[in-house]
């Protein structure tokens, strides 16, 4: 599917920000649109205006068929004219959704990351990094120091104004992973009163894949963060001192 960037971005600009160098095209056959010179295939064809054929469910993303509807939908026809490759060319077939680990969704997730990244650190400079998660609808946001009382709720906001997939955000101090969901889990049952840290963005843009909505759903901005107002020495991590420097291998030899 397409990358999902803002209006007047140029999806090769992008692409050759990622190779470091301007990305190299080439015309097609039959009309004036550039493909990429490596492209292993290349079909040109034309949409069939006003004809359409039942289509689908396809496995999706998220884990399940289509948006839950497994009634084939009417999808606009291609009709193909022209079929260009590359010797002996690889044919790279997605599996979408969890069932075979998420390799549709890493990638989209990375390029997702950067304008989440860039709206949260916009309104709050304390903002050191984000995740979001390879189901697409739950975000993880990490704080370094620095940030005030009320910014968690910018940065919520921000959040979720900028990414319509996104339908939960938890927000934490730098000492949580944000790529462990069990670290996160672990934050969330420590640092966080539901009543006072859990924020409900009402009826809000959701992805059109997502099952349990009709596209619009109330959000909610989880503050997993040490409260500004408390000793956050109280929130200090048990640790076991000096377990980094620990070379297991040399006792266990013993035993070899």
């Amino acid at each position: 599917g397409a990358a999902n960037f803002p209006l007047g971005v140029d999806e090769y600009d992008v692409a050759g920000s990622f190779l470091g160098q301007p990305a190299r095209l080439v015309k097609c056959q039959t009309s004036d649109v550039e493909v990429p010179v490596d492209a292993e295939i290349v079909l040109e064809g034309e949409i069939a205006q006003g004809e359409r054929v039942p289509e689908g469910p396809f496995g999706e993303y998220p884990g399940t068929y289509g948006a839950g509807n497994l009634t084939p939908k009417d999808a606009p026809v291609i009709h193909f004219k022209c079929f260009t490759h590359r010797e002996q060319p690889i044919y790279q077939a997605i599996i979408c959704g969890p069932t075979l680990g998420h390799e549709s969704t890493y990638l989209n997730c990375v390029s997702r990351e950067g304008g989440l990244y860039t709206a949260t650190k916009a309104v709050c400079p304390a903002v050191k990094a984000v995740c979001i998660h390879p189901c697409r609808y739950v975000a993880a946001i990490q704080l370094g120091g620095g940030y005030h009382p009320g910014d968690v709720g910018l940065i919520l906001a921000a959040a979720f104004s900028t990414n319509d997939f996104v339908k939960y955000v938890v927000v934490v101090n730098e000492d949580v992973d944000i790529a462990d969901p069990a670290d996160l889990f672990w934050a969330m049952s420590t640092r966080v009163d539901p009543g006072r840290d859990f924020h409900i963005f009402p009826q809000m843009r959701e992805d059109a894949l997502d099952p349990s909505t009709n596209r619009v759903c109330d959000k909610v901005g989880i503050d997993a963060s040490v409260p500004l107002d408390v000793d956050a020495r109280g929130f200090t991590r048990t640790r076991i001192p000096n377990l980094d420097k620990i070379n297991l291998a040399k006792y266990l030899e013993a035993f070899l």
